[in-house]
Formats: C-alpha cells, structure tokens, sequence
C-alpha cells in the first residue's frame, strides 16, 4: 500500500542535533590553526604530522556523531496511508517503537506552531487524536503543518466514508414508513452464530467426564485453542532462556558436585540428589510456564491465555470487529537485535487493552493482526450491505403488490364485473 504522506521533522532539527559536533570541530580547527601559527611565530616546536593527525582524529570522531544523528533523524518519521497513520521511531541496535491507528477512529486533527521560528520557517506539531486508548499520535516539527492537517482531513472524511453505513440504494425512501404503511413486522435480526473455538464454560463441564490423565494434562497445559485459520505465538526464546537460568545454575551445582565427590555414597550426596532433583522438577515447570503462554489470531477473535502449572489459567478474548488500534514496541539492545517485543492491542468495551508479550517479529504480528481485521470489517460491510439491499426489495415487491391489487379492485359505486 503506497502512503499518501511520508514525513520526517523539519531539516532545522537535523542541523539543531548536528550542533555539538560541528562546533567541538570548528573549535578544535581554530585551536590548531592558532597553533600552528603560534608555532612559527616563536619557533616553537610543534610537529606538522602530530597536528594533522590529531585534526583527522577530530574529524573522524565528530563525522561520526553527525552521521549517527543523521540516522535517528532518517528513521524517525510519520506515515499516513489511506486506511492508517503510523509514528514510527528506531534507535538501530537498541529501539523501536511504532504506533498506530484506523483513519476511520480519528476525531479530530490540531496544529501548534510553537514559536518566531516555526512561523520562519514553516514547522510545527500536528497532533491527531483517535477514539483508541492511545489517544493522541503526535506528528512533531514537521515541514508545512496546515497542509499536513488539510491532508489528513481529506483522508480521513474518505475512510470514514469506507467504514460508516452505506447508504440505501433508493434516496429518498423512508423505508420504516413502507414497512408501516404495508403492515410489515419490523425485521427480526439474525442471531449470531456461536464463536467456533472452546468455550471456558463447556471446557469446565466436560473436563469432569475426562480420565486422569486429560484432568492432569489440563493441570500442566492450556486450553485447546480452536477457530478457522489460527494462528499462534509464543514469547521469544529469550525470555525461556532467562526464565530457566535459575534451575540451570542449581542443575550445574549439583552434577559437579555429584562428579567431584568421592568414596561410596558419602554423605553430600544425600543433599545433591534432592538438589538435583528438585533442579529437574523447576526446570520442567519453568518450561511448560513459558509453553503456557500463548496468544491467538483467528479470523474472529484475539486470544490471550496463560496458564500457570497446577494452578490457575488466565484466558482472555475479544472479537476483531473490537480493536480499535494496534502498536508494537521493541524495548533495548537485546530485543532490538533479537528482533522480539510486545505487541499492544487496544480494542473497545470491558475487554480493555491486550498486550502479546515478548513476541518474535512484532512488526508482523501487527501486520497480521491489521490484515485480519480489515478483512472482518469488509465482511461485516458487504453483509449490512446485501441485508440493506434485501430488504428494500422486499418492501418494493409489498408495495408493488399492494399498488396492483388496490388498481383491480372497484372504487366506490362501481358495479362489480
């Protein structure tokens, strides 16, 4: 999808970040010059190579820092596409953060243009405030913020055109007032299918019909997880290696001190066998803790389940058609490179925000999430639409009826044939 607008802060920012190193350069220039000059004037000895080394470091060092700033001003940006806006900011090797939102939840758009300066030069802030929980999505110091906005206006009044009810094929039909007029019931609304997937309740009451071995399975493992087209995450390998590091160390004490003792069962392995064994029962528990965690896309819903071993299991759903907005954000050098973070989904009603923690890829899994989405929301419009359409119809052919019959009866006084 080709973005309507893609934006960068204003290129004063830019020279604004580039200050401390072109100015730690110009100084350290002027010092050596003033040096060199001062060498020739008193005879002083200066090496000629020892100045031009120490110029090229200088140069080297603050060339450096003015690239690095070139680089967090190029991938810290703003799009805005026909269908969302997105603010996305990265520190290559230790951050990366994108927010989102439908232009379809956007409710209103400002501008502030803070200064002297940014009147000048033409920047300013563009904030847009969305009905989500994340509120507002702030567009700072970019170039031409009243052109910015008047995009964002247009943009928006199209997709909410997209999203909003259709309008009835027939202008100018009040169809409440057919209906009435013909003495048709009001349409009865179909009832929703059922969520294809394990319902909690019905989970609970045929887990005590089960054998032993289901009910101890539903002690250490989830829920099974059902619905069309499903798709399943886990948090990163990371977070398992840093969940086990404490059975791992115990684990590690244990055997060496198993290899290192001596004699025919002394006393000190009265202690590492039950260390050792304990260290295996904390490991396996650590292991199926992170397997329990998991987070589900269906084509219907999101699913959020963790379960803890022998205890209890936390399952949260929401219907797609309920998410409002969709942000990721990898936090420090080591998710950064690892390329995991978390993923929060704001949708609307009781069920709040949803938050996949850890997850590999993040940017896909929102993509994933977006894609499904927008898939609902078509279906969901094409269907009010053939429902809108239907109906009318119907009241048509009533109202056709009607004409035919009240044209073949008599009037008042006329004999009948």
């Amino acid at each position: 999808m080709q973005p309507d607008m893609w934006l960068r802060k204003h290129w004063l920012i830019l020279l604004w970040a580039m200050r401390i190193p072109f100015l730690i350069l110009l100084t350290f220039s002027l010092l050596l010059w003033g040096l060199s000059i001062l060498a020739t004037q008193v005879s002083f000895p200066l090496s000629s190579t020892g100045l031009l080394l120490a110029f090229l470091a200088v140069l080297g060092i603050t060339s450096l820092w003015m690239l690095w700033q070139y680089i967090l001003w190029r991938y810290d940006y703003f799009i805005v596409t026909n269908r969302r806006i997105l603010d996305f900011r990265k520190i290559p090797f230790f951050f990366e953060k994108r927010d989102e939102a439908q232009l379809s939840r956007v409710q209103d758009v400002r501008i502030n243009v803070p200064n002297f300066i940014a009147i000048l030069f033409d920047f300013g802030d563009v904030i847009v405030q969305t009905a989500g929980m994340k509120g507002q999505i702030v567009f700072t110091v970019v170039p031409h913020p009243k052109r910015v906005q008047a995009k964002l206006f247009e943009l928006v009044a199209q997709a909410q055109a997209r999203g909003g009810p259709q309008p009835s094929p027939t202008p100018g039909v009040d169809i409440e007032a057919l209906r009435r007029l013909l003495g048709m019931q009001p349409p009865v609304e179909s009832p929703t299918p059922p969520i294809t997937g394990t319902n909690p309740t019905q989970e609970a009451a045929s887990s005590t019909s089960r054998g032993r071995t289901n009910r101890l399975r539903e002690l250490l493992f989830y829920s099974p997880v059902e619905g069309p087209n499903l798709k399943l995450w886990r948090k990163h390998w990371w977070r398992l290696l840093i969940a086990i590091k404490g059975p791992v160390v115990l684990l590690a004490i244990a055997l060496l001190g198993i290899a290192l003792a001596g004699g025919p069962w002394p006393q000190a392995l009265l202690l590492l066998i039950p260390m050792l064994i304990f260290g295996l029962g904390w490991l396996a528990w650590r292991v199926v803790d992170w397997y329990n965690d998991i987070y589900v896309v269906t084509d219907e819903r999101i699913i959020d389940i963790e379960k803890t071993p022998f205890s209890t299991e936390d399952r949260r759903e929401a219907q797609l058609t309920m998410i409002q907005d969709v942000h990721y954000l990898t936090p420090g050098f080591i998710a950064q490179n690892l390329n995991f973070g978390n993923v929060e989904i704001e949708t609307a009603g009781r069920a709040g925000a949803f938050t996949f923690d850890s997850v590999p890829n993040p940017r896909e899994v929102q993509k994933e999430i977006f894609n499904r989405l927008e898939k609902v929301r078509q279906a969901v419009r094409r269907t009010e639409e053939e429902r809108r359409q239907a109906e009318i119809l119907e009241i048509l052919a009533r109202y056709h009826s009607a004409v035919e019959g009240t044209a073949a009866s008599p009037g008042p006084g006329k004999p009948t044939p």
